[in-house]
């Protein structure tokens, strides 16, 4: 089988989202498949069609090393133990791959959704779900709720950690009602996508995107996501207004003495919003204008003490006035942005 690797190569990085163990090239079809234990991704083109119906199964970091260093036509020999690469005067001898594989065309996609704002929305949610969380963690999952509306519709993602929880809302032209769980493994592919619609299906089973020529199917969910808005207070007794950038840049200036085992920062709302952060051998401390709406900050002086990269990933990307709400006894904060973007931090111990 012959390829123009001008042709391959383009098909290859769009699977790269996908942190594959086998790439698979499947000659009746024309797919070229990436997978891993929880998810299929493929791209069809019809110049992966081959007179002869073969599946290759390759080792999916040696195949694409060894594409990427060739050029000009790409030849594919089927071999006793594998496969061989043959591009100009350069022979690559593979083991092939034992995998599953059965190319299943998408199911019937329900929703359509404009790809730049499934974009935004997965850009911005992400914030919540960090890293360094040991334990029961929903890192990656996002919930989309799309409300249809003759008025305007709109889409709100939301994802958690356990610990903290980023919540987007955004007007958007929504043909339908539906709720839908993107798993974690489907995540990274989103803002790879180039196509102006994609298509998403979830249900109990599988989830399902699809972006032009380019799909990818995740198995189903063994989390339950939380009713995260529930977590949300009603009333706040504490309501203050700060700018975007006077935090941001507040944050910026102790981030020199943070300390990377706990980043707590210790805010106290007083005459000035005091931002307080120490370890053993350095301390910082800043302040910037608040302006309060509810309750006084001098009154409460309450001692507040917050992830620091909680906090930066959220003011990096807003702009303008910054609404804080606390609630006396509750262990969390929860700021909201003019854009309607939300996220609930819960304090340290």
């Amino acid at each position: 089988m012959n390829i123009p690797l001008p042709t391959l190569k383009p098909l290859i990085k769009r699977l790269a989202a996908v942190k594959s163990e086998v790439i698979i090239l499947d000659t009746e079809h024309g797919v070229l498949a990436a997978k891993e234990q929880n998810l299929a991704a493929w791209v069809e083109d019809e110049s992966l069609k081959y007179p002869k119906n073969i599946v290759y199964f390759f080792p999916s970091r040696k195949f694409t090393t060894s594409v990427n260093r060739m050029s000009g036509i790409l030849t594919i020999q089927k071999t006793d133990k594998g496969c061989s690469l043959l591009s100009n005067k350069t022979r690559i001898d593979l083991e092939e791959a034992k995998t599953a594989w059965r190319y299943e065309p998408a199911d019937t996609l329900q929703i359509c959704l404009n790809t730049a704002t499934l974009q935004e929305l997965i850009k911005f949610v992400q914030i919540a779900p960090d890293s360094k969380q040991t334990g029961l963690t929903y890192s990656g999952m996002v919930s989309l709720v799309g409300t249809e509306d003759p008025l305007g519709g709109s889409i709100e993602a939301i994802a958690t950690d356990g610990k903290r929880i980023a919540s987007l809302s955004i007007p958007a032209d929504v043909q339908q009602s539906f709720s839908v769980l993107l798993p974690s493994s489907l995540i990274p592919i989103i803002p790879t996508l180039s196509d102006e619609k994609t298509l998403l299906f979830s249900d109990s089973r599988v989830s399902i995107i699809k972006s032009g020529k380019f799909t990818a199917r995740a198995n189903k969910f063994t989390d339950k996501f939380p009713d995260a808005k529930r977590l949300f207070p009603a009333g706040c007794d504490f309501i203050a207004r700060v700018d975007a950038g006077e935090f941001r840049e507040a944050l910026g200036r102790l981030e020199a003495v943070m300390n990377e085992e706990t980043r707590a920062v210790k805010l106290t709302w007083a005459q000035n919003l005091e931002l307080r952060t120490g370890n053993q051998s350095t301390h910082g401390k800043d302040e910037i204008a608040y302006q309060t709406l509810r309750g006084k900050g001098n009154e409460l002086a309450f001692t507040a003490i917050f992830d620091w990269k909680f906090l930066n990933d959220f003011f990096e990307r807003v702009e303008g006035q910054v609404t804080c709400s606390y609630s006396i006894g509750k262990n969390f904060i929860v700021l909201q942005s003019k854009e309607k973007k939300y996220l609930l931090a819960r304090m340290e111990k």
